[in-house]
């Protein structure tokens, strides 16, 4: 359940893509992030391309004018790419993690981040985390019934 600690049941190992919730540190508390490394991979960003084992990851760019739908509050980067197979968005040169060493993930650990990489603290700022701190995969969203209007 969001926010939650409780489990209502297990679908499988985390693959790469998949949005999960997190205990990310101490000061940050819950966070919902996507899976972008897994254990055993290297990982580093360079001008937000994230690089897996030496190879990039593969990128579409995208029309921003498809998301004027996305609320002015969430200040969505000026880039959106496809990046296999999610959207991703940030800002060329904005933001201090868009480069990133690279990273040697263990066998239990996973790079997270978020899809809004200009406003996003993720991996790139506290490091890998460990399969213990990983709560569960979202498999579904439920409506809550409000309504988002497009931006001007």
């Amino acid at each position: 359940m969001p926010y939650s600690r409780i489990t209502l049941f297990h679908t499988g190992s985390l693959r790469r893509g998949d949005i999960v919730q997190a205990q990310l540190p101490a000061h940050v508390g819950l966070g919902i992030k996507r899976v972008l490394g897994l254990p055993g991979e290297t990982i580093e960003l360079r001008e937000n391309c994230v690089i897996v084992n030496g190879k990039p990851l593969p990128v579409q760019p995208l029309d921003n004018s498809s998301f004027g739908w996305v609320p002015t509050v969430h200040q969505m980067g000026s880039t959106v790419v496809m990046e296999d197979g999610h959207w991703a968005a940030y800002t060329p040169e904005k933001s201090q993690y868009r480069n990133t060493s690279v990273i040697q993930l263990n066998p239990r650990e996973y790079f997270l981040m978020g899809d809004n990489r200009d406003n996003s603290f993720d991996s790139r700022a506290f490091g890998p985390v460990a399969r213990e701190q990983i709560l569960g995969k979202v498999i579904g969203i439920i409506p809550t019934g409000q309504r988002v209007t497009k931006r001007d």
